[in-house]
């Protein structure tokens, strides 16, 4: 029989110095909801205590050995209850030589060794080896030291890591202990230390570990793949630390996880994953870049698990993903933080439904090669053609920042239904190992290497209130916002994108954005489009990758970009345009149905629109725009002005005649492009005083303008400028 010792001091009333008085009085000790409990003098179970007429000692004080349960204690007026367990943990006492004794430990049973050494279980020689390998629900944890040996423990889910055999120094190699631990509890208490691992650590029963950030753990294995922390378990609650220094990875190639959700296959599903860790110094090195990155090491990799949250989580140095994440319903990225990483921090690679990245701090600037794979937060579903496209989801108020070499710093591939808002990408810079001669701030595209490995066009895409400023761009090529639609093989539109009240900086000459926005329809096209109440500023190269600080562009018919409506866009160019490619708008080749809801702002850009060959027919309004400090007599100019339904403009200086009433005069004014059935509007800057101008297109490339006195009274209005507007 296994007892426990339990103490009851009884107390009268207080004498008149306010002190307790102690004296020998009844007890009784009472199963709670029952009768007299049998309590015991000794451990063993020897000698009862007879009830009632147990009496305290003269202290008052009274001790007794009783089996584990609920009672009531009871002295005077005073009644406490009280709940006995063997241990403080709740284990049954055992004694080493009783369980050496045991041919077979009792499964379900909880025993504690009474005689173990320097407060942690001793090894127990029990029955034999075989018995030690048989199933045992989690009851029998094997030595570190000793395959024949074994504690034996109840399964309660509380056990701490020092009962389970890790020694906790950062020197003596903990695995084995750890992995025996972790499955063995569902929540237990808190041991702080640092525990060596050496080889994987697979969870597979739920885990609830929250110790406050003390617990860490340094990975120290090598090996061709490897996960340091895994589980393949429902209902995990952790926290942890994981710090990668001294990780050997000597001759491997493989990928590396720090902490893995989900089974390498993905063969099954999980769920409820909630892991708050803070990971450093996962094979990183600023150095981990295009070839010589042989090692990736992502330090939070999930597949196929539902319901993530990572909030809280930091991943700091690593050569691969900070977070990576595959094939999962609901996720949460809140709060978290990266630095250092040579692939994204932040990776959705394909099959994610549901997501939230938000309020996340992601710094680089210590990367001075610049995060090589992928950018700062990628939304990339997967190039095989069959991957599942992730969808529904947020990205907003997140801090970026530092270097960049390779992609876009928030890219959009291929997804449905994904809203990125009130992001701060705070002095985007190109790293010093570029794989590409451009940047992009904010990226919306296809996934794909070819016309028959991609994913598919994105749609319903929202990118708004975005603050998007320019680092340190050297010789490279930088977009604040680019968006595009490649591989297809035949049109597939990407449908629905909506580009609004974003905050464009271009700080300096060496800080800044060449465009603006550009979306290029490529072979798959785009239709939908609104561009409306951005502002800011580029730095326009003579040959930009695309016209315009807002540029719209095609491939061919087949990539046709239309249905686009612009509006309420403000921008000026802070250099000296030299060169007609320097524009505030350009609408390149396949680009039609463009409506200008409201008047667009642009300054200090040698043209205000330009254009091109294959532009239009149905440009609506796009001479409306406010055109400041343009570098061209042209306010809008275009390749080949007779194909588009454009509005054509010259100004001139002229004196009408004096007029007598009803008396009528003209004059003609050049407007090239103009042709003989064109709509003409003529205006005056002064006061016409019932003077009527009209016009029409006399022969091509001229207009006839004649003036009517409609008063009483002779006019003569004086010398102004004459506009004349021909509308193709």
């Amino acid at each position: 029989m296994a007892l426990s010792h339990y103490s009851f001091t009884a107390l009268i009333n207080a004498d008149s110095s306010g002190q307790n008085i102690v004296a020998a009085q009844a007890v009784s000790v009472n199963i709670k909801g029952g009768g007299l409990a049998t309590i015991y003098s000794d451990d063993a179970g020897a000698s009862p205590i007879t009830q009632p007429g147990a009496v305290t000692d003269t202290n008052g004080v009274f001790e007794f050995y009783v089996a584990s349960g609920t009672y009531t204690i009871t002295s005077g007026s005073r009644t406490e209850e009280v709940s006995v367990r063997g241990s403080e943990l709740g284990f049954e006492n055992v004694t080493k030589a009783e369980m050496e004794g045991w041919a077979n430990p009792e499964i379900g049973k909880a025993y504690i060794v009474s005689d173990r050494a320097n407060g942690i279980f001793d090894t127990v020689a029990v029955g034999t080896t075989a018995n030690v390998d048989l199933p045992n629900g989690l009851n029998i944890i094997v030595s570190t030291t000793d395959a024949t040996k074994c504690f034996v423990l109840r399964n309660d889910g509380t056990a701490s890591a020092k009962q389970f055999g890790l020694v906790l120094d950062g020197v003596a190699d903990d695995t084995n202990a750890f992995i025996a631990w972790a499955n063995a509890t569902t929540n237990p208490v808190e041991d702080s230390g640092t525990a060596r691992i050496t080889s994987e650590v697979l969870i597979e029963s739920p885990w609830i570990y929250k110790p406050g950030n003390q617990f860490i753990v340094f990975p120290d294995f090598n090996a061709s793949q490897h996960r340091a922390v895994a589980f393949e378990t429902d209902d995990v609650d952790v926290e942890f630390k994981l710090d990668g220094t001294g990780a050997t990875f000597t001759g491997s190639t493989g990928n590396k996880y720090g902490v893995y959700s989900g089974q390498l296959s993905g063969a099954t599903k999980y769920k409820n994953h909630r892991i708050k860790v803070y990971f450093d110094n996962w094979q990183y090195s600023d150095g981990n870049t295009g070839a010589s990155n042989l090692i990736v090491a992502h330090a939070y990799y999930a597949n196929n698990v539902d319901n993530i949250d990572l909030e809280g989580s930091e991943m700091h140095n690593t050569s691969g993903a900070a977070y990576f994440v595959r094939n999962c319903t609901t996720f949460n990225g809140h709060r978290v933080k990266a630095s250092n990483n040579v692939w994204y921090p932040f990776n959705l690679e394909s099959g994610v439904d549901g997501f939230l990245i938000s309020l996340c701090d992601m710094d680089q600037t210590g990367n001075a090669n610049g995060v090589y794979w992928g950018g700062g937060i990628n939304l990339q579903s997967q190039q095989d053609g069959g991957g599942v496209r992730n969808k529904n989801g947020i990205v907003m108020m997140n801090e970026i920042k530092g270097n960049f070499s390779y992609g876009s710093v928030i890219r959009v591939n291929s997804c449905e239904n994904v809203v990125i808002k009130d992001n701060n990408l705070n002095g985007i810079e190109v790293g010093a190992v570029a794989s590409a001669a451009d940047l992009t701030g904010i990226r919306v595209d296809t996934r794909g290497i070819s016309t028959a490995a991609q994913n598919g066009a994105c749609e319903n895409i929202t990118v708004q209130s975005n603050r998007i400023k320019a680092g340190t761009k050297g010789a490279n090529t930088m977009q604040a916002i680019y968006c595009s639609n490649q591989w297809q093989s035949a049109r597939a539109p990407l449908k629905g994108l909506f580009i609004e009240n974003n905050e464009i900086l271009s700080p300096s000459s060496t800080e800044s954005w060449d465009n603006a926005i550009i979306c290029h329809g490529f072979d798959g096209g785009i239709e939908d489009l609104h561009i409306k109440g951005n502002y800011g500023q580029t730095l326009m190269n003579a040959s930009p990758i695309v016209d315009g600080a807002i540029g719209l562009v095609a491939n061919n018919a087949q990539g046709e970009v239309k249905g686009v409506h612009l509006g309420s866009n403000r921008f000026t160019d802070i250099g000296t345009p030299t060169a007609s490619y320097q524009l505030g708008l350009g609408i390149g080749g396949y680009v039609d149905e463009v409506f200008n809801d409201s008047i667009n702002t642009f300054d200090n850009y040698w043209y205000g629109v330009r254009t091109f060959t294959n532009a239009g027919p149905t440009l609506d309004k796009i001479d409306d725009n406010s055109y400041l400090n343009i570098g061209s007599a042209n306010e809008l100019y275009s390749v080949n002005p007779s194909r588009f339904g454009l509005t054509l403009t010259a100004t001139t200086t002229y004196d009408p005649p004096s007029l007598t009433s009803g008396a009528f005069a003209f004059t003609d004014v050049t407007v090239t492009g103009a042709a003989i059935g064109d709509r003409v509007e003529a205006t005056f800057s002064l006061n016409q005083d019932g003077v009527i101008f009209t016009g029409y297109v006399r022969v091509a490339n001229s207009c006839r303008i004649y003036l009517e006195n409609k008063d009483a009274s002779t006019k003569d209005i004086g010398s102004g400028d004459l506009t004349v507007k021909v509308y193709r």
